[in-house]
């Protein structure tokens, strides 16, 4: 029986990752939900946007073979090295594809079928003082899987952890949240028009939910994707040391990186940042401090 077969709630996720050593303590199992309301310019999963399962197409993998187009049931599927055609992501293209070249971002899981896999890994959990990381996406846009999930693994005793955008319903999720052992929360920018700017939204429901994530005494810590040139200048990283020294939450400072580029192709979309360059080690560092002499407590 497949994961989809499986009875019970089920939702979209767009990867299971085993061993993760950087998304919460000890080892980790991080599951990546598909879907987030959140569209970041940097964001180097944007194969996580859309909740539902999408083709990805890699032109440089492409032989011009025609498996695909053999493969297709509907006639669509086309070679990837050609303009995109009109698939209907049926998937047959890409179990036929030798060369790797086509790829299905995001599957149907239910809980039972998630709760088998994670099943595996709990020996490491208990061994490391590691536990279960949702991320995604974002966790909080399947809120209903969301809770089941994390009910049964509080069941089992497993430590929890969420990595989230903060823009989320708090009623939605109020009973997982409540499941969590720990939450990090992105600060993107703490301007309200430079935050809807870069990411599409603005910034009043994510700091209302990270107030109310530290009343109801849910650990957190906050995180700044740094991104040179739109959220590293002098006046953010004062307002967000300040929030941080509000909430008495540490802040993690979190290079970004350009592995999104290639993804946002894959599913035919243009790079808003095709040339975004990750910080240099020593920008990170003046990054820090200028926090730490604003007030707040840095991790790393």
């Amino acid at each position: 029986m497949s994961e989809a077969d499986a009875p019970g709630p089920s939702g979209v996720l767009f990867d299971v990752q085993r061993w993760s050593t950087e998304d919460g303590p000890g080892i980790r199992t991080t599951v990546f939900f598909k879907g987030c309301p959140l569209r970041c310019a940097w964001c180097c999963n944007p194969e996580s946007w859309s909740p539902r399962p999408e083709l990805g197409l890699f032109p440089e993998r492409c032989r011009g073979c025609d498996a695909c187009v053999t493969a297709c049931p509907r006639d669509l599927a086309r070679p990837a090295r050609e303009p995109r055609s009109a698939c209907e992501d049926l998937g047959a293209c890409v179990a036929a594809c030798p060369h790797g070249a086509r790829q299905i971002f995001g599957q149907a899981w239910t809980v039972e079928a998630l709760l088998a896999h994670i099943e595996r890994d709990r020996v490491f959990h208990r061994r490391s003082g590691g536990g279960v990381t949702f991320s995604g996406g974002e966790a909080t846009a399947q809120p209903e899987f969301l809770r089941h999930l994390a009910e049964r693994l509080r069941e089992w005793g497993v430590h929890l952890a969420l990595e989230t955008c903060g823009h989320f319903a708090w009623e939605e999720n109020a009973e997982a949240l409540a499941c969590m052992d720990l939450v990090y929360l992105d600060l993107k920018h703490m301007d309200e028009a430079e935050h809807r700017r870069w990411t599409g939204v603005g910034t009043a429901l994510i700091h209302a939910n990270a107030r109310r994530l530290r009343q109801a005494g849910i650990p957190l810590i906050l995180r700044l994707p740094l991104i040179p040139g739109v959220n590293d200048d002098a006046e953010n990283l004062r307002r967000m040391a300040a929030f941080a020294a509000e909430l008495e939450s540490p802040v993690e400072v979190l290079p970004c990186h350009a592995l999104g580029v290639a993804k946002h192709q894959a599913i035919g979309a243009e790079p808003p940042l095709r040339d975004l360059k990750p910080p240099d080690p020593a920008r990170v560092a003046q990054v820090q401090e200028a926090l730490r002499g604003s007030g707040a407590r840095i991790l790393g």
